[in-house]
């Protein structure tokens, strides 16, 4: 995680404990090669994940962080200080993946787990108003490619029943152009119904399961099953 400010006179590096129970977001200088500051402060009593670098802003001093400080990866507003400006994105869903901003830097991109977990979504936020903006919610899973003045997207989409759709999303008037629609590979053969489910836990908890059916179920037989789990 080491990162070059906009102006190339910085470095911002994050240094973990052996113990990965605290991270430092630490700006250098990049002339005198001599720690200024430290930013930002990571703990928690389990461990800390910096897996994203400062996503920095062009016209205006400040960066966004990445932290699941509140028990969600979410984004947050910080100035070159490491003063907190504001958290950007707030729920019980994660963020996924920091796309970056538009030409203006009035907009910022992201993909989340909302409103699944089993999901991928993607969604734009004014970064004045923090109004979120649905661009690619259709149940499955997105991942985007997103034009350099974020004008356009090509979203590579799949679910169960998809297995996969490429379309060309216009970010200015939402206007969505189909380029592809795959055929199922699979179509000739005789395969079972699957299905995603929950069940909960001793927490109350969603724990999210798959199961697929043989070909020619009959709920009235008995089968045998063969369960796998992931820990």
């Amino acid at each position: 995680n080491v990162t070059f400010s906009p102006d190339e006179k910085h470095l911002f590096i994050t240094h973990l404990n052996r113990a990965q129970n605290c991270a430092l977001l630490i700006r250098y200088n990049l002339k005198t090669c001599q720690k200024e500051k430290i930013l930002i402060e990571e703990k928690d009593n389990r461990y800390v994940e910096p897996k994203t670098r400062p996503y920095f802003l062009t016209q205006y001093p400040f960066f966004v962080w990445q932290s699941d400080r509140d028990g969600w990866n979410h984004l947050y507003l910080y100035t070159y200080e490491g003063k907190l400006i504001t958290q950007l994105t707030k729920g019980s869903w994660q963020v996924t993946e920091l796309y970056g901003m538009d030409s203006k830097e009035e907009n910022i991109f992201f993909a989340s787990t909302n409103p699944s977990p089993i999901g991928n979504y993607i969604y734009s936020m004014s970064l004045k108003s923090k109004k979120i903006k649905p661009i690619a919610i259709n149940e499955g899973t997105h991942y985007p490619i997103f034009s350099d003045d974020k004008s356009f997207c090509i979203d590579y989409f799949s679910n169960l029943e998809t297995p996969r759709t490429i379309s060309l999303i216009n970010l200015k008037d939402g206007k969505t152009k189909t380029l592809l629609n795959a055929e199922n590979p699979y179509k000739s053969s005789n395969l079972g119904e699957s299905k995603i489910f929950t069940i909960k836990n001793n927490n109350g908890d969603d724990l999210y399961c798959r199961i697929t059916y043989p070909p020619l179920f009959d709920p009235n037989k008995k089968y045998p099953v063969f369960m796998y789990i992931y820990g």
